[in-house]
Formats: C-alpha cells, sequence, structure tokens
C-alpha cells in the first residue's frame, strides 16, 4: 500500500494507484521484487539483487553483506549464532552445504550453527502499516 501511495509522489510523472499496482504487479511477474501476502510487503527479489549488486555494494559498502559460500550479496537468510560472528548464508546455500550434517556449525567460529537463526531486511513499522499515513497526508484529509 506504502509503495501505491507513494507512486502519487513521484516527478515528472505522477502515477495513478491502479498505474502504481500495473507497474508493481510487472515487477514481480518479472521477479525484480517479491510481495509478501501476509504482511503485505514488497522486497526486492532474486533477479533485482543480482542485477544490481555491483550498486548496492558500491552504495551502501559494508552494510550488504555477503553469502560466505557464494559470494553473492544477500539480503535474508540464516546468521550465525554467535553474535560476534558476522557470517550470513543464503537459505538455499545453508540446504546445500548443511543438508547432510546432523551438527552444523559456522563455516567460521564453529560455533553451533541454527538453521531457524534466521535474519532479513527488516521494513520500518510505517512500510508494514497498510494504514499509516504521513503527516503531509493527515494535512491532506483534514483540509
Amino acid at each position: 500500500m506504502t509503495a501505491i501511495r507513494l507512486a502519487s509522489k513521484i516527478t515528472p510523472t505522477n502515477l495513478t494507484s491502479k498505474e502504481a499496482q500495473e507497474v508493481l504487479d510487472q515487477l514481480v511477474k518479472e521477479k525484480w521484487l517479491a510481495f509478501e501476502l501476509e504482511k503485505g510487503v514488497y522486497y526486492i527479489d532474486t533477479r533485482g539483487i543480482a542485477e544490481l549488486q555491483g550498486y548496492l555494494r558500491e552504495q551502501y559498502g559494508e552494510a550488504m553483506k555477503e553469502c560466505t559460500f557464494c559470494l553473492d550479496v544477500v539480503t535474508m537468510g540464516e546468521c550465525c549464532t554467535n553474535t560476534n560472528c558476522n557470517v550470513r548464508i543464503h537459505k538455499y546455500c545453508a540446504e546445500s552445504q548443511f543438508k547432510n550434517a546432523t551438527n552444523p556449525v559456522c563455516p567460521a567460529c564453529t560455533a553451533p550453527w541454527s538453521r531457524t537463526n534466521t535474519f532479513g531486511l527488516g521494513l520500518p513499522e510505517t512500510a508494514m502499516n497498510p494504514d499509516y499515513q504521513s503527516e503531509e497526508e493527515e494535512e491532506e484529509e483534514d483540509q
């Protein structure tokens, strides 16, 4: 909902809500974005990450984490249980690497690896709240 609402603020062309939804649907269809129905949020999908990897690394530097196994950018997946360890692994890389391990361990610090210790991009609460309105939107409604 936030993405559709923000589309009207894009310049020089203001998109209608319907046009914004069509653009988002097309980006999902082409795997640039993914949509999580339960939370009602869009996030960058595999194709988007792959195509924008160089740009993301250039813009965000150290903030962009690499998968320990494949060395591609990882935005969500599994992480080490040791909070002092920075190992991050894609879910599919972890599946492949740990499939035969009865007691998997971190490849860097050898702490026990929990397949349920996950991380993600995380979004501000406002992005996940469909009822959220900016102060500007509230003022417009009051007029």
